[in-house]
């Protein structure tokens, strides 16, 4: 009953828009009317693209999901507090004007004319890195066979790897590479923990913020090494209040420090140069783990673009695959007052 009244529904919109076509062309009803009916007929036959349109609307869900999941990890983070640069990308490109240096004061009496100085500036830009997770592949039978949704889990594996990967490198790009005069890198002094390595104490904070504060750096974040907040739950029992709270562990903040911690990873520093490792390089027995200065007015980060990768099955493969891309980058417009504490060794 059902099929008979499909034709009979199509048969009367064929008939109207033969109608329609004879008036616009003068063309004969007759003819025009088996011309609709033999295309109609042509295009029921032919194969459609299967899962096509879901396959599109499967991408745009994820691509939106990704951002959204980028943008509330930051916003949760030690990110929220650096300058967010995001609205200046253009073509995942970073395009901004570099403001010259300041002028000079002058005090006292001086002699006229005064001699002016030229503010010069500068263009310039950053190219956004891109972030990509290596392919997934789900073969074509796990989608019928397995009681879940593969395909969601996998995306939200990847999502969550190009969030831990975004923050480590944030992280590990506004730590200083070398201990200088303006990036300070201090040990910690404090008993040994059993292992060879130094607590940090409440006095290090105390004389780490003294060295900031004779660079001119006033309020910053301090981004807590794991290792450094169990140090500082264990400081001075007789006064633990006064540095966290007991029942949630969390520091407090104190000297000008807004403390941070739970980041659950840190820069490490080698343990004999006493320089910065690379992102990925591989953490030795010895290499010494850093808490971290950020200072609002020089660190920075922006977000560019996001991509989902997703093939669906070919006969000669007979899985699908997907992948994601994030462009992103993070740094500092100055070093100075870029500063670190890593843990001394006895």
């Amino acid at each position: 009953m059902k099929s008979i009244l499909k034709i009979f529904l199509a048969l009367i919109v064929a008939i109207v828009m033969s109608l329609v076509v004879q008036s616009v062309t003068g063309l004969g009803f007759g003819s025009v009317l088996l011309g609709i009916l033999f295309f109609s007929i042509i295009l029921s036959i032919v194969p459609k693209e299967k899962n096509a349109l879901q396959s599109v609307f499967l991408l745009e869900a994820f691509i939106e999901e990704l951002k959204e999941a980028i943008v509330k990890a930051v916003d949760n983070s030690f990110l929220r507090n650096a300058q967010n640069y995001s609205n200046l990308v253009e073509n995942n490109v970073i395009k901004w004007n570099k403001i010259g240096a300041r002028p000079d004061v002058v005090i006292g009496s001086v002699t006229f004319p005064l001699t002016p100085t030229n503010r010069v500036d500068d263009k310039d830009s950053i190219d956004l890195y891109p972030f990509r997770t290596l392919p997934t592949s789900i073969p074509l039978e796990e989608l019928h066979a397995l009681p879940y949704d593969k395909k969601s889990t996998v995306f939200k594996q990847h999502k969550e790897a190009q969030i831990e990967k975004y923050l480590k490198y944030a992280l590990h790009s506004f730590a200083p590479d070398v201990n200088t005069t303006d990036t300070p890198v201090v040990e910690t002094t404090g008993a040994d923990d059993g292992t060879g390595r130094k607590r940090l104490t409440v006095k290090d904070l105390i004389d780490f913020r003294l060295k900031l504060q004779l660079l001119g750096i006033s309020e910053c974040d301090l981004v807590l090494s794991p290792y450094h907040v169990a140090d500082l739950q264990l400081a001075d029992q007789a006064f633990a209040m006064q540095y966290h709270n007991i029942t949630t562990g969390q520091i407090v903040n104190m000297y000008g420090f807004n403390i941070v911690q739970g980041i659950g990873y840190c820069p490490y520093y080698d343990n004999t140069t006493k320089n910065k490792n690379a992102l990925e390089a591989v953490i030795n027995t010895n290499d010494r783990d850093a808490s971290i200065v950020i200072i609002k007015k020089t660190a920075f980060y922006a977000q560019g673009s996001v991509e989902v990768l997703y093939a669906e099955p070919e006969p000669r493969y007979q899985q699908h695959e997907i992948s994601t891309i994030c462009y992103n980058t993070s740094g500092l417009f100055d070093k100075k007052g870029s500063a670190a504490i890593i843990s001394g060794r006895v």
